[in-house]
């Protein structure tokens, strides 16, 4: 299942799509790590939902435990961040925001797709 690449006039897809994309593409981990991040979203466990985004999308430290982590290329950081991050954005503690776009933004390899 090949979902069409997002740009920033087109509108995002809803959770559940990203669910079921993530499902069908990525590994069995990653995909249980975002259909738990989608379960807290609809929970409305904001402080939880930023604590697994940042973990999840931050580079791993090397003495830190191994967390299932979004494929590097593709445009996977970019179609979390449509899915779930921007629609919880108004509720999620602001500095944990700022910190999850920025690993965001820092996985997209080419400056003109961050634009």
């Amino acid at each position: 299942m090949t979902a069409p690449p997002l740009s920033p006039t087109s509108p995002s897809e809803s959770a559940v799509d990203y669910v079921d994309y993530a499902t069908a593409t990525y590994p069995p981990p990653v995909a249980q790590e975002i259909s738990t991040l989608t379960s807290l979203r609809a929970r409305k466990l904001w402080h939880q939902l930023g604590v697994h985004l940042l973990r999840f999308v931050a580079p791993p430290a090397p003495d830190a435990a191994v967390h299932p982590r979004l494929p590097p290329g593709d445009d996977a950081a970019l179609r979390l961040y449509a899915a779930l991050v921007r629609p919880s954005a108004p509720r999620l503690n602001q500095l944990t925001l700022a910190r999850v776009v920025a690993c965001v933004a820092g996985s997209l390899g080419d400056p003109a797709a961050a634009a």
